[in-house]
């Protein structure tokens, strides 16, 4: 049973639950990954320079070449797509699955008269055709969302549909030992 907060602002706590998932909305990332999360994220995802270095990185990594056909799979609000069409890839499309930072992807593309193709869409169920792209990044640690490992596995069975033979994968994601041996405490930020 809800309790009521002390300063009567009509807000719930649930106190102590066995199974904090049974109070998550099964459609979570869709009131995450708008506008809040640009707010709370802000440090990282408008941090130009830190995307400037990522994409230095990960050109080099996976040996991009400027005429690779590049999908940037959960792509957000475009920011590495966005980089690699400033360096002058031309073929390169982001897919997301929030709306919200699709059309934002989308406006920073026109402001910047950047030809950068972005989509809403399904990471489980990609709108390609096989043998589509040379090179699919997954980066921001934008991969192991889904509610089952299955689903996990599904991503990774369209990508390598829709992957040319011989194309390349990058996925970026945290390396659990480092950050919980660098761990370094940050303040919650409550947004209205």
């Amino acid at each position: 049973m809800p309790i009521k907060q002390k300063n009567g602002a009509g807000k719930k706590s649930y106190g102590p639950v066995a199974n904090l998932e049974e109070y998550v909305n099964p459609d979570w990332w869709n009131k995450i990954f708008n506008s809040v999360y640009l707010k709370t994220d802000a440090d990282v995802v408008d941090d130009h320079e830190m995307t400037r270095r990522e994409v230095e990185r990960f050109t080099q990594i996976i040996s991009l070449s400027p005429d690779d056909r590049v999908l940037d799979l959960s792509c957000g609000q475009g920011r590495h797509s966005l980089e690699l069409a400033r360096r002058g890839y031309k073929n390169v499309e982001g897919l997301d699955r929030s709306r919200y930072l699709i059309q934002r992807a989308k406006s920073r593309a026109k402001k910047e008269c950047l030809n950068v193709k972005f989509r809403e869409g399904e990471a489980r169920m990609l709108p390609y055709k096989p043998d589509t792209f040379d090179v699919i990044f997954i980066l921001g640690n934008s991969f192991g969302y889904f509610e089952t490992v299955n689903d996990d596995l599904r991503v990774l069975r369209e990508v390598f549909r829709v992957l040319k033979p011989w194309g390349r994968l990058l996925v970026d994601v945290a390396d659990g030992d480092f950050l919980g041996n660098n761990f370094q405490p940050r303040s919650w930020e409550w947004i209205d």
